[in-house]
């Protein structure tokens, strides 16, 4: 039997946080947009998408929430539990300020953006 992914580490900005399961990865790359036209061939136009992850990261006792929240760009690494490493130096936060949810363990969504990256096997 073959172990396929299961658990996913983001380290943002040189620190390393627990996330919960449920975490994705989208690479960048192209989508490929369907063209209708008179005939009846099949066209397709490329559109560049960036990549994408989102986790929910909890607030834990002794951690600063400003860490966490830190604008402008920085160094994004991937680690999954089958060995890749995601590793984008341009990623940069999206959406507005992340807010802490109490009561249910301090989940805090996060979601960063980024271009091409280098995959590395651990």
């Amino acid at each position: 039997m073959s172990q396929t992914l299961g658990v996913m580490k983001i380290v943002w900005q040189g620190v390393e946080y627990d996330v919960e399961s449920g975490s994705t990865y989208q690479r960048p790359g192209f989508d490929q947009k369907p063209v209708t036209t008179n005939s009846r061939k099949g066209h397709y136009a490329q559109e560049p998408v960036q990549g994408q992850c989102a986790a929910t990261v909890p607030l834990m006792r002794g951690q600063r929430f400003s860490e966490l929240t830190a604008d402008g760009p920085g160094e994004l690494q991937v680690h999954c539990d089958t060995g890749q490493i995601f590793v984008h130096p341009d990623a940069y936060r999206m959406g507005p300020p992340p807010q802490a949810t109490g009561g249910d363990g301090g989940k805090i969504p996060m979601q960063w953006g980024f271009g091409e990256g280098e995959e590395l096997e651990a």
